[in-house]
């Protein structure tokens, strides 16, 4: 979605965030410490935004957000990392916040470092680590520790993967297709198919649009 939001703006400069990524560094902190108001317009990622924008104004954006990382905020402590955790900005004090912040056990939290952890090949957290959120009741979260073991594991990607179609968790299932698709597993490829006719609309359509990675 961000991403998404991000294109537009190069092609429509009225839309929201264009007013978020144009803004100077002052009006941004005003932003990201609350003394000023986020905009109506700017939608629930606003604040998402708002750290992405700090992020390009170096050293101070990003010594602010650095000073979010053990936010009691959840919304900023959760960008600080996302934004942080990057090609570039990713350092010791922000690989330990993301260690602080799995060891919460806050799911969103969790979801945010695991994803990160993924995006900049760093797999500190073992099978046993994982466990409570694979089993537990946030479908989502499940599906995000499978993927990370995935990475985690490369040498049973494979078996962790094609498990994972095989789920009643249907995040599992959709997670594991984009996976497949994205990594090019051919051995998956059949068992993914097979999902077009899955009952959750989410996963039918993760299988359709990862089956053209293999054409």
């Amino acid at each position: 979605m961000i991403l998404k939001l991000r294109q537009k703006c190069v092609r429509w400069p009225m839309e929201p965030y264009c007013e978020i990524h144009n803004a100077t560094l002052d009006q941004l902190l005003r932003w990201w410490d609350g003394s000023d108001d986020l905009p109506s317009n700017f939608e629930e990622e606003g604040l998402d935004e708002v750290a992405f924008a700090l992020t390009k104004h170096r050293p101070e954006g990003i010594s602010r957000l650095s000073k979010s990382l053990d936010d009691p905020d959840l919304d900023r402590r959760d960008a600080a990392i996302t934004f942080l955790a990057g090609t570039g900005t990713v350092d010791q004090r922000v690989i330990g916040a993301m260690h602080l912040a799995f060891h919460t056990g806050i799911p969103r939290l969790v979801n945010t470092v695991l994803h990160r952890c993924i995006a900049i090949g760093h797999f500190p957290f073992s099978r046993n680590d994982l466990q409570p959120f694979a089993v537990g009741p946030d479908e989502r979260l499940a599906a995000r520790a499978m993927v990370y073991l995935s990475h985690a594991e490369p040498d049973n990607s494979v078996a962790i993967l094609g498990d994972a179609l095989a789920s009643r968790n249907p995040r599992m299932r959709e997670y594991a297709c984009d996976e497949i698709g994205d990594r090019q597993i051919g051995e998956l490829k059949d068992a993914m198919g097979a999902l077009i006719a899955d009952p959750d609309p989410d996963v039918a359509s993760a299988a359709a649009s990862n089956l053209p990675f293999f054409e």
